[in-house]
């Protein structure tokens, strides 16, 4: 396949992707996920149900690429303040806690709440929750790490902390769901738990 062609195809393909994601995300917002099924999907889409399946195996990869999408932006903001090593730690930590929380003000936050309502089945949705936690760890990992090196953060086993931060965050969204308070401003959230962490990582 030339060139030409193979651009050709791939802005095909983007096109169709775009096309499927709004269709999703419409019938998402308009019956709750059970509204989301690969036939009334097509439908939305204008696409045949065959032309659906070459590029969807199933509805878990429909929900995997509107997952990403939407937080494609917040993925980007923890690799951005990855590489802010002249950053002070504990500043950047605070930076990924409010990058996490400012999920919560977004506007796609009604249906991030939907679809983390779902409990992902065995199955590749589930292999990707597991790796943007992995990613978040990692990032939070590095971050302490520097801190270590610089002499702004106590020594202690980086990975482990990284756990408890990600344990505290995902705590903390859980508790604001199931007291119907999810719509909490994030500044109460994100302050609490990074004074919590502050005092338990700082070298000072």
């Amino acid at each position: 396949m030339s060139g030409y062609a193979e651009r050709r195809r791939q802005l095909a393909c983007e096109a169709l992707g775009t096309v499927v994601f709004d269709a999703a995300v419409a019938l998402l917002e308009e019956g709750g996920m059970q509204a989301l099924t690969m036939a009334r999907l097509a439908e939305k889409a204008g696409v045949s149900r065959g032309t659906l399946y070459n590029h969807f195996r199933d509805r878990d990869d429909v929900l995997v690429v509107i997952e990403t999408r939407l937080l494609a932006p917040v993925m980007e903001q923890l690799q951005t303040i990855e590489s802010e090593v002249e950053r002070p730690a504990l500043e950047r930590l605070e930076a990924l806690v409010d990058t996490i929380f400012a999920t919560v003000d977004s506007p796609a936050a009604p249906l991030l709440q939907l679809l983390f309502d779902m409990e992902p089945e065995p199955g590749r949705r589930r292999d990707h929750h597991i790796e943007r936690r992995v990613e978040f760890r990692r990032v939070v990992a590095k971050v302490i790490g520097h801190g270590q090196e610089s002499g702004e953060l106590r020594q202690c086993s980086a990975e482990r902390m990284a756990e408890m931060f990600w344990g505290a965050i995902d705590g903390t969204f859980e508790a604001m769901s199931d007291e119907d308070e999810i719509d909490r401003p994030r500044e109460l959230s994100v302050g609490p738990l990074m004074e919590l962490f502050r005092h338990g990582l700082s070298a000072r």
